[in-house]
């Protein structure tokens, strides 16, 4: 039992893969245009034509026409064959061109690179039906396998990157390689490094937000953020320590985080990690700062007026 479709040709559709805009479309000249779009005509509706009518079709001579399907088969639009032309699959080339197993000289490894390259092509397809509803570009295709290679994640991170920015309703490639770099810079490869910088990451972020409720600002800046990063990740201090450094700016008008940075800096330097260390550090080795002995005051004052010393005291005798 055949089923047709009742449709005048007139009002018929002519497919044109979305690769073909996107990757080709860019680099073809004019003429290579008109011949690809009608071939693709002539090809729906299993048409045939020899080159006298399609230069007359065209509006072109015989050398325009031999010129661009020489252009359009070195980039590999077309076949030329015997019997004709043969149009390209573009979208079954793209998935071979990225995608293609690679084959290895140790035959031991060639087991092992297929069932990897196996689940990096489940992992895209999950990409693309969850993320871009089943119609995914053709030059994603080639970007996520370079970045495969480039950042070395397992086939879990992958999707997890683009889940990530799917939450933060930002997809478009920029976002996801400044995503990919930043994750790639914390050496996160595997699942366990991605659940370890998770649990980091919400740590920090509770401390970020302890730190607004304290300081009354409702946000902090990201060049702030920056800092409780580094006090929380580099320095490994909690909440109850920054918490320390914090009442030291209630006294002092327009402080900044970098006077809080200095001053936590300076507990990391000397490798104090618990309160009781760094109130003992406070309250019985640590001078004031900005308030320089007697001895500097004359020495600067010496500098500035040229007398020595000796000359300094004779004059504060008098």
């Amino acid at each position: 039992m055949n089923f047709e479709i009742n449709r005048s040709g007139m009002f018929s559709d002519i497919l044109i893969p979305e690769v073909f805009v996107t990757e080709y479309l860019p680099e073809l000249l004019p003429n290579q245009v008109k011949i690809y779009l009608y071939a693709l005509y002539l090809s729906s509706r299993r048409l045939k034509i020899e080159q006298d009518d399609l230069c007359a079709k065209m509006g072109l001579n015989t050398s325009e026409v031999e010129n661009a399907l020489l252009s359009m088969e070195a980039l590999g639009l077309l076949q030329r064959k015997r019997s004709g032309i043969a149009l390209t699959d573009l979208k079954e080339k793209e998935l071979h061109k990225h995608f293609k197993q690679k084959t290895e000289v140790d035959v031991d490894n060639s087991q092992t690179n297929m069932v990897r390259n196996k689940r990096r092509v489940a992992a895209v397809q999950d990409i693309n039906n969850r993320f871009f509803q089943g119609v995914m570009a053709p030059s994603w295709y080639s970007d996520i396998d370079s970045w495969f290679e480039k950042f070395e994640f397992e086939e879990y991170v992958m999707v997890a990157l683009f889940q990530y920015c799917f939450d933060h309703k930002v997809i478009n490639k920029n976002y996801i390689l400044k995503v990919a770099q930043s994750w790639h810079l914390k050496g996160i490869k595997n699942v366990l490094d991605l659940d370890n910088y998770s649990i980091e990451s919400q740590r920090v972020r509770e401390i970020i937000q302890k730190i607004a409720s304290k300081l009354r600002t409702g946000k902090l800046t990201e060049y702030e953020e920056g800092f409780v990063r580094k006090w929380v990740l580099e320095f490994g201090y909690n909440f109850e320590i920054i918490e320390l450094a914090l009442k030291k700016t209630t006294k002092r008008l327009n402080v900044g985080f970098d006077y809080i940075d200095k001053i936590i800096c300076e507990w990391n330097l000397f490798g104090l990690k618990t309160v009781a260390e760094i109130d003992n550090y406070e309250k019985n080795i640590r001078k004031p700062v900005g308030k320089p002995d007697e001895k500097k005051k004359i020495e600067g004052s010496s500098l500035r007026t040229g007398y020595g010393e000796k000359d300094m005291k004779d004059l504060i005798d008098l």
